[in-house]
This record gives C-alpha cells, sequence and structure tokens, in this order.
C-alpha cells in the first residue's frame, strides 16, 4: 500500500522529464490529422482535438485507450524507480472548440 502511494509522485516526475520533442514525435506518428496538440499538467495527458465532436467520435471509437497505451510506453521509459503501472492509466480526450468557448483560448483558465 505504501508503494502505490508514491505512484501520482512518480508519474508526475516521470512525465516532467519527457522532452517535448517526444510529444511531438508521438504526434507525427499518430498521424491523426484532426488531433490539434497534447497537452500536458501534472502527469494528466490530454489530446486535444479540433472540435468536440471529433473528440467525441474518437473516444467512441476506442482511441482513448489506444493512446493511452502509446503515451504510457514513452512515460514508462523516465519511470526511474519503477513505480508506474498501466493500470489505470488513462488521458483525457478534449477539444480546441471547447479550449477556445469555455475557456478564451487560455490553459491557465484551463488547468485551474
Amino acid at each position: 500500500m505504501v508503494f502505490s502511494a508514491f505512484s501520482p509522485i512518480a508519474r508526475q516526475d516521470a512525465d516532467s522529464k519527457i522532452p517535448d520533442q517526444e510529444i511531438e514525435a508521438l504526434k507525427l506518428r499518430i498521424a491523426n490529422p484532426d488531433l490539434w496538440t497534447i497537452s500536458r499538467f501534472f502527469a494528466h495527458p490530454t489530446f486535444m482535438f479540433y472540435t468536440d465532436a471529433q473528440a467525441k467520435a474518437y473516444a467512441v471509437a476506442g482511441k482513448r485507450e489506444a493512446y493511452a497505451h502509446q503515451y504510457f510506453k514513452i512515460l514508462k521509459q523516465y519511470d526511474e524507480f519503477g513505480y508506474i503501472s498501466e493500470d489505470g492509466f488513462a488521458v483525457q480526450f478534449d477539444s480546441k472548440q471547447n479550449f477556445d468557448e469555455n475557456y478564451k483560448s487560455n490553459w491557465y483558465n484551463y488547468y485551474r
């Protein structure tokens, strides 16, 4: 039980070590023209599509799990102490449309 208490801290530490270039390379490997960006905040990656409809459609199509698996493979390389498990690891799907309309295109507003 104590071991799992370190998991969130280890996940955040590992995520902070992933270079932006690796995230961009992941985006290129995914090669989804509807994917605007991959946003990271405290080890909670959000795959941002251009529209709400795209985010929902890709979630229904099972892409959330596929993208989470691909992201986790990168994250695990930076898990220095082996605390992170793929069990329960998830990514979020959202949209630029939501970001622009509801958060005034501001990351501070989005993540607070």
